[in-house]
């Protein structure tokens, strides 16, 4: 996801607990109402936008790692909305209000499977 990308769209995935598609699980802590942390003091963009991971076979190993959830949200993400590196490689925070952020969900996948496919990727390469 870099300016080097030449994507018309970008690709990034939201770790859900459940494979429901709601508003609120596309809300940023600023939307939820929540208090900024030192962290997102540190770095608004954390507060403003929401955590999502790429590509998506490290997205479903921070959400089995992590204990975030167990199905991944696929958003293709417009190039005129702001998405940027965050926190550590792999992790980008995508900005905008829910609403958008939930109508750039294209598709979902369990983390299961994503991994069960990377694992048989690795295994039929070899």
């Amino acid at each position: 996801m870099t300016s080097a990308t030449s994507l018309r769209e970008r690709i990034v995935y939201r770790v859900l607990r459940e494979p429901a598609l709601e508003r609120r699980r596309f809300e940023s802590d600023q939307e939820k109402g929540r208090q900024a942390t030192p962290e997102q003091i540190a770095d608004p963009r954390l507060y403003t936008g929401i955590s999502t991971f790429t590509p998506k076979r490290f997205a479903a190993q921070q959400a089995r790692h992590l204990h975030l959830g167990s199905y991944l949200a696929e958003l293709l993400v417009p190039p005129h909305v702001e998405l940027e590196p965050t926190l550590r490689t792999g992790h980008y925070t995508l900005q905008g209000d829910a609403e958008s952020r939930l109508a750039m969900v294209w598709a979902v996948h369990e983390v299961d499977s994503v991994l069960k496919e990377a694992q048989d990727d690795v295994r039929h390469s070899g």
